[in-house]
């Protein structure tokens, strides 16, 4: 969610340029309409048409800014701009999650030991090898018992009181662990994107 509000941000910046670039245009024409005798009508009505034309364009961009602003504040805030008290929960927008869940399914699939009785013959194709070493990257900073959990969590696809359960924990611990491990993951995942870029 963060890239994408960051995006529409950068888009915003683009687009006023582009709107104080227009109101330049029609600035320097009605200048040059000022400066014309009367004489000259046809440079007149030529100068007039452009103008009508940018002023369309102005009017176009503009709309434009409205709505990135409407999609700005409501990405940041979490609910429609203008409404008193949202239906959405804030909370849903902030739970991203560094990467897709099938993708983490596959990756702790394909790290499980093999079996005689195992018959998948999809064990190495399951993800690339670039999937592979992102997530093992990302993946180094976690303790055993953040390892773990997330693996049950992501992995596995288990709720939070199976985990605690499984573990002898309580729910909130687990949560605080999941919590931890994805803020470790998202800051060794921007490292990665940093390194490699």
């Amino acid at each position: 969610m963060e890239e994408l509000l960051h995006e529409y941000r950068q888009t915003k910046k683009e687009t006023v340029a582009m709107l104080d670039q227009i109101k330049e245009k029609i600035n320097q024409i009605n200048e040059s309409l000022e400066g014309l005798s009367r004489r000259s009508v046809a440079k007149k009505n030529k100068l007039n048409e452009k103008k009508k034309q940018l002023e369309n364009d102005k009017t176009i961009i503009s709309s434009w800014i409205s709505n990135l602003d409407y999609s700005i504040k409501w990405m940041s805030t979490g609910r429609k701009p203008g409404s008193l008290r949202g239906a959405e929960r804030r909370a849903a927008y902030e739970r991203e999650k560094p990467f897709d869940p099938i993708i983490m399914q596959h990756y702790f699939r394909s790290n499980q030991p093999e079996y005689p009785w195992d018959t998948r013959t999809m064990h190495e194709s399951l993800l690339s090898v670039d999937e592979h070493q992102i997530l093992d990257y990302v993946l180094r900073p976690l303790t055993e018992r953040e390892r773990e959990v997330y693996t049950l969590a992501r992995g596995k696809c288990k709720s939070q009181y199976e985990i605690a359960e499984m573990l002898f924990i309580t729910r909130n611990t687990v949560k605080t662990i999941l919590r931890r491990a994805e803020c470790k993951i998202q800051k060794a995942l921007a490292e990665y994107k940093e390194m490699n870029m």
